[in-house]
């Protein structure tokens, strides 16, 4: 979670979680 990897940033991404 520390770091997601590109499949976790897209869902995280929408979150905003991981800053995109």
């Amino acid at each position: 979670m520390l770091r997601p990897t590109i499949r976790n940033a897209s869902e995280l991404g929408k979150i905003g979680r991981y800053g995109v």
